[in-house]
């Protein structure tokens, strides 16, 4: 750990003091600027199960050494919370040990937690596996304001709201190769979702959409799609009714339809094609 001053305070990789860690917090250390973390290849972390920075203000961003992907290898819970000035961490875009893929440092990886980061400038795409995991990200950086992802089995849920963001490449938060057993999907204020990335979800039933501006991204063509939806919730949304009627005409299963405070729109047709 190395402070404001560039003093290195703590070293714990060549102690075997940490060989049987099961958990580690790091929290309110005032004065942590950034946290380096060096593992060699003599140091074993296999037992570290769980990981926590938290409540630590001045913390800017994560450094990795030597076999940094060590640390990780058997880590199931990673939890970052309330770094206020944390604008990177490296360890999710790894360039060491020949592995380039984002959270590859992360192979037992169940739980994520990111929450009030607003400085970060980048995260990795959600979710990292199309195993049974968690994620929760609230207020972490300037584009997601709340993600949460469930795939416990039985259900496999997403729900993810922007700021109102238009710019499509909002979407490249999310791995849709690692969405196919997706069942249930929640979007708000975000740009609309390309109906390519949306056919992709090829287990979706449940689409709700709330707040979004259009229905569809400007010039795409609805045409030839026939998605899984069964049930489609719109609230509060501004687009047309023309453009909700293309947007019916995707899903040949739909069998319930909501729409809750939508003021614009005027009529709804159906659409032959």
């Amino acid at each position: 750990m190395v402070d404001e001053s560039g003093e290195e305070h703590l070293c714990c990789t060549q102690s075997p003091t940490f060989n049987n860690l099961k958990f580690l917090r790091l929290s309110c250390i005032q004065r942590l600027s950034k946290w380096v973390v060096s593992c060699p290849h003599s140091v074993s972390y296999q037992n570290l199960k769980r990981l926590e920075l938290t409540n630590t203000t001045n913390v800017e961003s994560s450094c990795g050494g030597n076999g940094f992907c060590y640390l990780f290898a058997h880590l199931e819970v990673l939890i970052i919370f309330n770094c206020p000035e944390l604008f990177e961490v490296p360890f999710f875009h790894p360039t060491c040990c020949q592995q380039e893929a984002p959270m590859a440092w992360f192979p037992r990886l169940e739980s994520l937690t990111i929450k009030h980061c607003p400085n970060l400038l980048s995260l990795p795409p959600f979710p990292w596996t199309r195993g049974p995991c968690y994620v929760a990200v609230k207020h972490a950086g300037s584009v997601i304001e709340e993600l949460m992802y469930e795939n416990n089995g039985p259900r496999v849920s997403l729900s993810i709201f922007g700021y109102g963001v238009s710019d499509s490449t909002f979407w490249k938060v999310l791995d849709f190769s690692n969405l196919i057993e997706l069942k249930e999907l929640e979007v708000g204020s975000c740009p609309p979702l390309p109906l390519d990335r949306l056919g992709m979800l090829s287990s979706l039933k449940k689409l709700a959409i709330r707040g979004v501006g259009n229905f569809l991204p400007v010039g795409e063509s609805h045409v030839g799609y026939q998605l899984t939806v069964e049930s489609l919730e719109v609230t509060d949304h501004c687009g047309s009714g023309e453009e909700l009627t293309r947007l019916l005409s995707c899903f040949p299963k739909l069998s319930r339809l909501s729409i809750y405070s939508c003021q614009e729109l005027a009529r709804l047709g159906v659409m032959m094609e």
